[in-house]
């Protein structure tokens, strides 16, 4: 017996003299921290708190509602947290002395960012939590801290409003990118039936959609929905909004029932952020938002969509307080896309612009709230070695657009928010896409909640033709004016808001563009692939002074391709 044990540990030793010099302590400091972690996450999940668990490296706490404090109406700051990020070679004791310091406990954990959502020991007012949120970025193992906002999140969407004919019968599509009308009017508007000319040069691509909630089982979106995980699938609720935006995005194709989506090549990866229908669910924080995001790029979503945002509750009135809660909402996402970018995950945000204030008005798509409200002056980095502008070329705001019915001519949406923020504009007006059983299957819908999936789908489509490029090199493309053929005006704010003109986006001229980044021996063959059509508006992005009309030729499509026609539903699959 004293020979067996006597052996076993002189087989260790030379196993351990075999390794690194560095790799035991490596080893005892890998344990350490993951008893920590388990530590932590027990502790969580005994407390009182409402923590969502979505994975061992993944979870949030639900805030109670009376931790709660409003600025104004619609936003607020929890007064019991901060948000946390550490350094990358922090150890878990380092962290726990912080923790300590604080009197704080671990809530919420995300670990590619390495960052932790903190419950305090008492309640602070906003000014006391901004005064411990410096001290704490003073820390040496400290990356970045602040508090939790929380804001009244809506989906940008306004009621339907159906597309008619004069007459009131309904408009019958045509497929022609010079005739702008009917009920697939944002097809034809952004030229989408041309780029489907070049369908053997797409290749499959995941898209994110962060919304509230997904008809799994709709007759035109079969086989296109997938979750990060089993919790998020059981946590979808279908909901109107969610399967109104899957469908713009991709909607079967070829199938001969429905419409067709603008990127039929992509699956949809998703993920039901709304709260519950309870007045305790009335406030969306900061970190229900993250975590949704998060999970999708962690699990390979390309393109982002994100029809949602706070404008619906900026009162001009309180403009003090709302600065205040979106500059700090802004510093808190620029440093999550700043964190992701740094880690090497590449990825596109599209979020909506918003579809006006409480007023009645549009406003600044700054007050969206969300990636919305990074700007160039609150974008913070830290020390990922991101810079400011690279966060900004990987979020695109959207605004929308609505047929003027005069050839082609468009106007930006009376709701339509604007702002330098804003990137580009799409249709957004009268959209018609796939909804609930209850609604009739498919529905007409308006906001700039339809406009930002347009540009989430051409800019997936665009993505697919050439996936070597990066989520800048696809806003850089689809949001250049250069790109694009029309513009939308203000029309009808023009005598009580200086708005300026934005171009509004266009399939066809962002897919050949990726299509020049492709070396001619790279060029894939011809396929049939199936694609089909959706209806959608577009938005634009605002800029310091007028954006003029491109004078690129209009490319049309070739309407004798039988393939095209394929893709345009005219033929069967």
């Amino acid at each position: 017996m004293k020979k067996a044990i006597a052996l076993v540990l002189l087989l260790t030793m030379v196993f351990a003299l075999c390794l690194k010099p560095v790799s035991i302590p490596q080893m005892l400091r890998s344990a350490q921290d993951n008893r920590a972690h388990t530590q932590w996450r027990e502790n969580a999940r005994s407390s009182k708190t409402d923590v969502q668990f979505y994975d061992d490296g993944l979870y949030y706490a639900e805030t109670d509602p009376k931790n709660i404090v409003t600025f104004a109406d619609n936003i607020a700051y929890v007064n019991n947290e901060v948000i946390v990020y550490f350094k990358d070679d922090t150890t878990a004791s380092e962290k726990q002395s912080v923790f300590d310091t604080l009197g704080a406990s671990v809530v919420g954990y995300t670990d590619i960012l390495n960052k932790y959502q903190l419950q305090l020991p008492e309640e602070k007012s906003f000014f006391d939590l901004q005064l411990l949120c410096t001290k704490l970025r003073t820390e040496k193992n400290v990356q970045f801290a602040s508090c939790n906002i929380a804001v009244h999140r809506t989906e940008d969407v306004i009621p339907d409003d159906p597309w008619l004919h004069d007459d009131g019968t309904s408009a019958a599509p045509k497929w022609d990118d010079n005739y702008v009308y009917g009920g697939n009017w944002w097809l034809t508007a952004t030229q989408a039936t041309s780029a489907w000319d070049h369908t053997g040069t797409f290749h499959p691509i995941c898209v994110g959609v962060l919304d509230s909630g997904f008809d799994t089982n709709h007759e035109d979106l079969q086989g296109k929905f997938s979750f990060p995980n089993s919790y998020y699938e059981h946590a979808n609720i279908p909901e109107s909004h969610g399967t109104h935006v899957s469908g713009i995005i991709t909607a079967n194709a070829n199938n001969k029932i429905g419409i067709t989506g603008i990127c039929d090549n992509a699956n949809l990866l998703c993920v039901d952020w709304e709260p519950e229908k309870s007045a305790q669910q009335y406030w969306s924080t900061d970190e229900r938002i993250f975590t949704g995001v998060i999970s999708l790029i962690r699990h390979s979503a390309k393109v982002i969509n994100m029809s949602l945002g706070s404008s619906g509750g900026f009162e001009e009135s309180k403009r003090f307080w709302w600065n205040i809660g979106m500059y700090f909402e802004g510093m808190l996402f620029s440093y999550t896309v700043a964190s992701l970018l740094a880690k090497g995950y590449d990825f596109l945000i599209v979020q909506s612009a918003g579809n006006g204030s409480k007023d009645n008005e549009p406003c600044d798509s700054y007050f969206n709230g969300s990636f919305a409200s990074i700007t160039k002056r609150n974008a913070f980095t830290g020390l990922t070695g991101i810079s400011k502008q690279q966060v900004l070329d990987h979020v695109i705001i959207v605004g929308s657009s609505t047929y003027a019915h005069k050839d082609t001519e468009f106007y930006q949406s009376s709701f339509s928010n604007f702002g330098d923020g804003v990137s580009i504009f799409a249709p957004g007006s009268n959209v018609f896409s796939t909804d609930l059983e209850e609604r009739g299957k498919y529905s007409y819908k308006s906001g700039t909640s339809m406009a930002a999936p347009v540009v989430t789908g051409i800019a997936a489509l665009t993505w697919s033709v050439n996936p070597a490029l990066s989520g800048a090199d696809i806003k850089n493309i689809i949001c250049n004016p250069e790109n694009t053929i029309y513009t939308c005006k203000n029309y009808y704010w023009e005598d009580e808001i200086e708005i300026p003109s934005y171009p509004m986006i266009n399939a066809n001229l962002s897919v050949e563009a990726a299509l020049r980044t492709i070396e001619p021996t790279q060029q894939p063959e011809e396929s049939t692939t199936d694609t089909e059509t959706t209806e959608t508006e577009t938005e634009t992005e605002l800029a310091s002074e007028m954006i003029p009309r491109s004078t690129t030729p209009i490319v049309r499509g070739n309407s004798a391709d039988p393939i095209v026609e394929q893709f345009r539903g005219e033929i069967g699959e």
